[in-house]
């Protein structure tokens, strides 16, 4: 009875259905296979709707036509009977389309005679069936670090991988279940647990006890293994995330967000990669992931979704040379994490962003290539190519190693020479941001700062290149707002006068103004001196004068409140001028910076006694510009430290000019409305 204007749906759920309708669902619940109800009211005791005698009775009337809208019969979709034979019930809530199975990065199906059980910046891990046992096999890339080893497995290991200081592993379980159901299955679940191995590479202690092993619970059965420095880590099929040391010790035990897909480590951090809700219906995975950082007790740095192409699923996840977190989805774009601004280490102030590094379908020969991932190094992927529609290169063969250099998929803008380094610019700086973040880590681990702080500051340098290019393209086709923007881009100081240089030679005079603001905020003109500082150069100050004076019979003291603040005005220290400044100006930076020689005290007794008076003849040729008497002596007095005074006034030698004084403003602004006029 559908006279309340609700809907049926296939499996018999209803929408709309009023409560206190003459219909048999009274209460606006939906009926499902089996008779049960789905948002029944609490307290209501309605119970299903008992079972006609006969199999279509009570529902003749509709009965034609619902097998010609849903496919079945209407009483067959409510009572989930089936007129033709006994059909299986149906799941519940199955999705229509399959969630993507776990898998190991760079490793090959678990059925081959020989696998590569892991392929990373360190080597490769691989395992081949010899006779009655298996054989693990150890080749690293550093083999002066690290020596080759080869070992036999006898509880037949299906995942495995390398770490900085050891090679993890783990087995499908004591009761030797199938290793590719075990692999591509997530929701299955083990009788007895899997066994988890580490092989350290070296120790100080006795190599037969270097190694550990752990047998986990009943039922628990190990997705995947990660390795990084000092720690290991392995996601099993209860969900959950176990993190030891490298000697064996339990570090934390915690639940992941999904079902998880795959794992990845390097260095401090790690990466788990799961399902955080079923597959759209085009076949597009939706996948989460989430960073940790272990070494600060599995601290979250930042977690999200993942990036994956409709229609398309995870292929591979690593770490690059960088310390970023890398991934490739099955339509063979290639994604990295990157920080969205500045900020401290373990994270940024804007979070974290996945930005595109490579799309790999423009570099295929034909449509059935593709690209097998081993890892990121040096802003390039490195990789197999395979031909002819293979999945995974053999591990029976040496496979051939190919280098992929990132490209970004921007736009193409009208100033077509600057398009590659545009493109260069943006890559250069998400991984100058990564650096500034990592520095901060390293330093918290011990590194010295001055050497990070030396490489950054020479990325900086680099990164400046390639904005000034941009610059001169700008400058070169008249855009002068797109240069003005690239200046605000800047690191080092001295690219703010090569661009000035720049922008004089295409006489942009306003460009020219506003660069030099642009410095000044990002560059001071002079920089502030600590309260200390200036203490100390007032008293400086204020003792070689007071030696001088006392010397001549003329002390500080001694002269009047007005002569006082004369003198004061005149010994004030001034805050020294910048390279930069001076040299724009024409001064000689040099002798600004030159360090001030200590006079000593009045009395004092300091080993050295001060020079011999000079004679007339030997001020004058000291001085040449002096004041000659007619005797041939000179009208003013000259102190041993080499101040000239005059015969009753004490003259110190007049400060530099600084930078704001008003002089200095008023010449600046001058010079500014000439080159407006020009």
């Amino acid at each position: 009875d559908f006279d309340d204007g609700g809907s049926a749906a296939p499996g018999g759920k209803f929408v709309d259905d009023e409560a206190g309708d003459d219909v048999d669902f009274d209460d606006g619940g939906s009926a499902v296979p089996g008779g049960a109800f789905v948002n029944d009211v609490a307290g209501d005791d309605d119970v299903a709707a008992p079972r006609p005698a006969s199999d279509d009775a009570g529902l003749d009337g509709v009965d034609d036509a619902g097998t010609a809208y849903y496919g079945s019969d209407v009483d067959d979709a409510i009572y989930a009977d089936h007129d033709l034979g006994n059909a299986p019930d149906l799941p519940s809530r199955a999705p229509a389309v399959p969630l993507q199975p776990s898998f190991a990065p760079s490793s090959t199906p678990p059925d081959d005679v020989r696998r590569i059980l892991c392929w990373n910046h360190l080597g490769v891990l691989t395992s081949r069936i010899d006779g009655d046992s298996t054989v693990i096999d150890m080749s690293f890339a550093d083999s002066v670090a690290r020596r080759p080893a080869t070992f036999r497995d006898g509880t037949e290991f299906i995942v495995g991988t390398l770490g900085e200081d050891g090679a993890f592993f783990a087995n499908g379980g004591a009761d030797g279940g199938d290793a590719d159901a075990l692999l591509l299955s997530p929701g299955r679940r083990s009788y007895d647990g899997s066994t988890l191995f580490y092989y350290r590479y070296h120790t100080f202690g006795p190599p037969r006890e270097k190694d550990w092993s752990v047998a986990l619970p009943s039922g628990e059965t190990a997705l995947g293994v990660a390795s990084g420095v000092g720690w290991a880590a392995a996601v099993t099929t209860r969900r959950m995330v176990r993190i030891y040391t490298a000697g064996g010790v339990p570090e934390a035990v915690f639940w992941a967000e999904g079902e998880p897909v795959t794992t990845a480590g390097r260095g401090r951090f790690l990466a788990v990669v799961h399902h955080y809700a079923d597959p759209e219906r085009d076949g597009t995975q939706r996948l989460g992931y989430a960073v940790y950082d272990v070494s600060a007790g599995a601290a979250i740095v930042c977690q999200g979704r993942l990036p994956v192409g409709r229609g398309s699923r995870l292929t591979w996840a690593g770490w690059s040379d960088g310390h970023s977190f890398v991934v490739m989805d099955s339509d063979g774009v290639v994604s990295m994490l990157v920080p969205a601004g500045e900020g401290a280490a373990g994270g940024v102030a804007g979070g974290h962003v996945w930005a595109p590094m490579l799309d790999t379908l423009g570099m295929r020969r034909s449509v059935s290539d593709s690209f097998w991932p081993v890892g990121v190094i040096g802003g390039k992927l490195v990789c197999v190519p395979l031909r002819g529609g293979k999945e995974h290169p053999d591990a029976a063969k040496r496979p051939v190693t190919t280098s992929l250099n990132f490209r970004m998929p921007i736009g193409r803008g009208g100033l077509h020479k600057s398009g590659p380094l545009e493109e260069v610019y943006i890559r250069a700086k998400m991984a100058l941001r990564q650096k500034k973040i990592m520095n901060e880590v390293r330093i918290v681990e011990g590194e010295d700062s001055d050497d990070l702080q030396d490489e950054y500051d020479t990325l900086s340098a680099k990164l400046d290149k390639v904005t000034i290019k941009l610059f001169h393209a700008a400058c070169e086709a008249g855009k002068v707002e797109r240069a003005l923007d690239l200046c605000s881009r800047l690191h080092v100081e001295k690219s703010f006068e090569i661009v000035l240089q720049v922008a004089d030679r295409f006489n942009f005079g306003q460009l020219i103004t506003q660069v030099e603001l642009v410095r000044d905020q990002v560059f001071p003109p002079h920089e502030e001196l600590d309260q200390e500082q200036e203490l100390e150069l007032e008293h400086e100050e204020y003792d070689d004068a007071e030696v001088v004076g006392e010397e001549h019979g003329n002390s500080y003291n001694d002269h009047d409140d007005q002569s006082r603040a004369s003198f004061a005005a005149e010994v004030t220290p001034t805050k020294k001028r910048s390279s930069r400044e001076a040299g724009r100006t024409g001064i000689d930076a040099a002798p600004l910076f030159a360090q001030k020689r200590a006079r000593p005290r009045a009395g004092s007794v300091t080993g050295q006694e001060f020079e011999e008076p000079m004679s007339p003849a030997a001020r004058a040729n000291d001085n040449p510009f002096a004041s000659m008497g007619a005797n041939g002596s000179s009208t003013k007095k000259r102190s041993p430290s080499g101040l000239l005074l005059s015969p009753g006034v004490l003259t110190p030698t007049k400060p530099v000019l600084s930078r704001n004084s008003t002089f200095g403003v008023e010449s600046r602004r001058k010079t500014k409305n000439q080159m407006q006029l020009l």
